[in-house]
């Protein structure tokens, strides 16, 4: 009976995760919240009258900017149970999300800004 139970939770887990497992839309939506929220915050270090015209001009072109590359570049990897999201630059391929029953988990803000902070170097 014991073996039943276990036996079952698997299935019912299995089919779950299987039903569950996020696709390209919602690796871009989650990537884009944490690139929006970045942004959002590096603009507030900004002088008053910049960061209105950024704020007006610079948010939308980069929301744009962040879709076409997303469209081009990230590559969903789908596991059936689970799936992962990848970039690849310059022959480089970096997973920068995974998602699993519903849910898309993504790099942070703070990875995202020492990812920038590398880049300038």
């Amino acid at each position: 009976m014991k073996k039943l139970v276990i036996f079952l939770f698997i299935v019912v887990l299995g089919v779950l995760m299987f039903a569950t497992c996020p696709d390209k839309k919602d690796h871009q939506e989650a990537i884009k919240a944490v690139v929006s929220s970045y942004l959002e915050e590096e603009m507030s270090s900004l002088p008053s009258g910049i960061e209105e015209v950024v704020d007006k001009v610079g948010l939308p072109v980069a929301g744009t900017v962040l879709d076409v590359v997303m469209k081009n570049k990230l590559k969903i990897n789908n596991y059936y149970l689970f799936s992962t999201g990848e970039v690849s630059h310059k022959g480089e391929t970096r997973t920068v999300s995974f998602g699993v029953l519903g849910h898309v988990f993504t790099f942070d803000e703070d990875d995202l800004r020492e990812a920038v902070n590398n880049r300038k170097k």
